[in-house]
């Protein structure tokens, strides 16, 4: 006997198969018996059973509006994607296959969404899969998604800080910021730009493109300028009061090799001169970020005569009328004078002789005494006098006036 058959499509339409499905049967007149309808993987079958009726003619008949329709089971599950991801140089980095839960009905073919890999473009964005019988959904087996990485173009911020003068770190308010490109992935090199007068602890920092399309440095990185050390020489000019006042620039200022580190504050203690006061005593040199260390530009240093006292001893001899020497008593004077002052030096006067100089030349000495040149010798000689004799007879007695 026959009994017809039909198949829903996976759009819902329901077409007669071509062949319907026979069997045979035996029974006896009045016999109602019921056949089985065969299965069809991936199928539902209704009905599943058809009643057939043997007839006093002797034919087995079903009801005439019998019809075995065949539905498409619809089915869910997980198609597994071969895929392969690539770094900025084409490399492979990484060969996970992708997992889609997709549902479809037998026989159908399903367009299965390639799932979004944060910071890369994948080689298409759908992949055809087809319901099998099984339950299974298969796609075309030379798929493969590849997943390249994206170039993007960011800005890096790089938190610093500076050595102050005092050595402590502080964080700069504002951080380094620099525009970098490259793709998912990559570790891109930043330098860090010079700063005058100090140096960075590490020159680079790496960066690294994330999947987000941001570009950063490790969180905990923080790039700290030093100071730098230099030596220098500082030149500090210098000038000399006379002993008249005047005021005369010395040919040679002072100067001096000092070390110090970027914006330090050295003080720099002048040389002192014997015999001269110096102002001021001490003069501050500043580091600069330029590698110089320099002072105020108005600064002189002034080398004034100190004024001493001191008594000064002058070899003198004493003649008589002769020309033979009665004493040897040097003469001693007090006399006052500034560094370097030739002083004029009143010989004292000795009653009854000429001193064969009224004046001595001394010169005040950086040490506070007061020299006379080697050779000076005051010599006392007896004045010529005129004497009038008066004779008293009665006395018999000179007097000399």
């Amino acid at each position: 006997m026959t009994i017809p058959t039909a198949t829903e499509g996976v759009d819902g339409t329901i077409t007669d198969d071509t062949k319907p499905f026979t069997i045979e049967e035996t029974g006896k007149t009045g016999d109602a018996i019921a056949i089985t309808v065969p299965s069809r993987d991936g199928y539902t079958t209704a009905p599943a059973t058809v009643v057939a009726t043997v007839t006093p003619d002797g034919t087995i008949t079903i009801p005439t509006d019998t019809k075995v329709t065949y539905t498409p089971k619809e089915i869910t599950t997980t198609v597994s994607i071969p895929s392969t991801t690539q770094d900025g140089d084409g490399a492979t980095t990484d060969k996970t296959p992708i997992s889609v839960k997709v549902t479809g009905k037998t026989g159908e073919e399903v367009p299965i969404a390639v799932p979004e890999k944060p910071g890369y473009i994948a080689s298409q964005t759908s992949v055809t899969g087809t319901v099998k019988p099984d339950g299974t959904i298969s796609i075309p087996e030379e798929t493969t998604i590849t997943y390249t990485p994206k170039e993007v173009t960011n800005t890096v911020t790089v938190p610093t800080a500076t050595e102050g003068n005092d050595g402590i770190v502080t964080e700069d308010t504002t951080p380094f910021s620099v525009e970098k490109t490259g793709k998912t992935g990559d570790s891109i090199e930043v330098t860090l730009p010079p700063k005058a007068g100090y140096t960075p602890d590490q020159a680079t920092v790496t960066a690294t493109v994330n999947d987000d399309g941001t570009i950063t440095i490790p969180k905990d990185e923080t790039v700290t300028y030093e100071r730098n050390t230099v030596t220098k020489t500082v030149t500090i000019p210098t000038e000399t009061v006379g002993s008249d006042g005047t005021i005369t620039d010395d040919d040679k200022p002072f100067t001096i090799e000092e070390t110090g580190k970027t914006g330090d504050a050295i003080e720099i203690t002048l040389p002192p001169r014997d015999g001269y006061t110096t102002a001021p005593a001490t003069v501050t040199a500043t580091v600069t970020p330029d590698g110089t260390i320099t002072i105020p530009t108005d600064t002189k240093v002034t080398y004034t005569p100190k004024e001493f006292t001191d008594t000064v001893t002058i070899p003198s001899t004493t003649q008589d009328g002769g020309g033979a020497t009665t004493d040897e008593t040097p003469i001693s004077v007090e006399v006052t004078g500034k560094t370097g002052e030739e002083v004029p030096i009143a010989v004292p006067e000795k009653p009854g002789y000429t001193a064969s100089q009224t004046t001595v030349t001394g010169t005040v000495e950086p040490d506070g005494t007061i020299s006379i040149p080697d050779n000076t010798t005051v010599t006392y000689t007896p004045k010529d006098t005129t004497t009038t004799v008066r004779f008293q007879a009665q006395r018999k007695m000179a007097m000399v006036t």
